[in-house]
C-alpha cells in the first residue's frame, strides 16, 4: 500500500538524518539531519493521517501536537552532547508522552508516569550525572568528555531503533481491529468491586443507600448487590449498587500492584535503591583516587595530615 511505503521511506530518512545528527567531533552535518528528521516526521504523521480517515477515525489536533513534541524531545534527548539538558528534554518527552495517555483515556498511567518518571527517575538521573561527571578546569570550562561529545555506536542503534519503529507504525496502520482477538480478562464486570469495600460503601453513602452508623458485610459484583449491616442488626440487609458505580483505571492498577504484584513492587523498590547508591559508589571513587594524590588531600591512615607535614 502507499501509505505504508511512504511510513518505511519516513523511516529510512529519519534514520539517516539521526545518524547526522548524533554527537560527534566537528559535527557539520547537523542541519541536514534536521532538516531530514523534519521530513520524516512530518511524511510519517500524513501517512498515519490518511490510513486513520480511510478507517473512519480521526485523531484530533492535540494527539499531532503531542507527537511531535514527543518525537522531536526524544531526538534532542539522544543527540544534545550535555547529559543535563539531555535530562531536561527527557522531562519534555514524559510531559507530552502523559498527554497522550490522558487521550487514551489511562489518567493514572499519565499521573504515574509524571510522578516515577519526572520525578523519581529523573532526579536520580541527575544525581548520577553530577557525580560521575568530572569539574571543569579553569582553561576548558565547556570542554566535553569523549564519551559526550562522540556517540560511540551510532549506525547500529540507528539501524536497531528505526527497525523497531517501523515495525510500531506498521501495526499502528493496521489498527487494533486488525490484530488477532484474544480472551476476555475477567468474566464479571466489575469484579474488583468485591476488594473495593471503601469505594462501594462511599459511593452508596453519597447515594443515600446508606445510614451513617452501617458498614459493608459483602459485595457481590456479578449480582449488583452489598449486603450492608449495623450493630443493631441480627441479618445483614442487601442493597443494589448504583448504576454508575464502576471500576475506574485507577483502581484496577491498584488491586494488581497490592493484590497480585507485591513482591514485584516491592523488589522494583529495591533495585532503583540499589541502583542509586551502586553509582554513587562508582563516582565517589575517582574523586578519593584524586584526593590521595593531591598534596593538599588526605593519606590512608591519616586524614589530617598533609603533605610535607612533619
Amino acid at each position: 500500500m502507499v501509505e505504508m511505503s511512504i511510513i518505511y521511506a519516513a523511516c529510512v530518512a529519519g534514520a539517516i538524518g539521526l545518524l547526522f545528527l548524533l554527537p560527534r567531533r566537528g559535527n557539520r552535518w547537523g542541519l541536514i539531519g534536521a532538516v531530514l528528521g523534519a521530513g520524516a516526521l512530518g511524511a510519517g504523521m500524513l501517512a498515519l493521517a490518511r490510513g486513520s480517515n480511510a478507517s473512519g477515525d480521526h485523531p484530533d489536533v492535540f494527539f499531532y501536537v503531542l507527537s511531535f513534541v514527543a518525537a522531536g524531545g526524544a531526538v534532542r534527548m539522544i543527540t544534545h552532547p550535555r547529559p543535563v539538558y539531555a535530562a531536561l528534554y527527557f522531562i519534555l518527552v514524559v510531559l507530552a508522552t502523559a498527554g497522550l495517555f490522558v487521550q487514551l483515556g489511562a489518567e493514572f498511567m499519565a499521573f504515574a508516569l509524571i510522578i516515577v518518571y519526572a520525578g523519581a527517575i529523573l532526579i536520580t538521573y541527575l544525581f548520577v550525572i553530577m557525580l560521575a561527571q568530572e569539574a571543569p578546569d579553569d582553561q576548558h570550562p565547556d570542554a566535553l568528555l569523549d564519551y559526550d561529545a562522540t556517540a560511540r555506536e551510532p549506525v547500529a542503534a540507528t539501524v536497531i531503533g528505526f527497525v523497531l519503529l517501523g515495525a510500531l507504525l506498521g501495526v499502528m496502520y493496521r489498527g487494533t481491529n486488525q490484530l488477532p482477538a484474544r480472551a476476555a480478562h475477567r468474566s464479571v464486570p466489575d469484579a474488583e468491586l468485591a476488594m473495593l469495600a471503601g469505594k462501594v460503601e462511599s459511593t452508596l453513602r453519597d447515594a443515600d443507600l446508606m445510614k451513617d452508623s452501617e458498614t459493608i458485610a459483602s459485595v457481590d459484583p456479578a449480582a449488583r448487590i452489598a449486603w450492608v449491616r449495623s450493630p443493631s442488626m441480627e441479618n445483614p440487609r442487601v442493597v443494589e449498587l448504583p448504576a454508575d458505580l464502576h471500576v475506574a483505571n485507577v483502581d484496577t492498577v491498584g488491586v494488581s500492584l497490592l493484590a497480585e504484584f507485591p513482591v514485584s513492587l516491592e523488589v522494583a523498590g529495591v533495585i532503583l535503591m540499589l541502583a542509586m547508591l551502586g553509582a554513587v559508589v562508582l563516582a565517589r571513587k575517582p574523586a578519593f583516587a584524586a584526593a590521595i594524590g593531591s598534596p593538599h588531600g588526605f593519606y590512608v591512615g591519616e586524614p589530617h595530615r598533609k603533605a610535607g607535614a612533619p
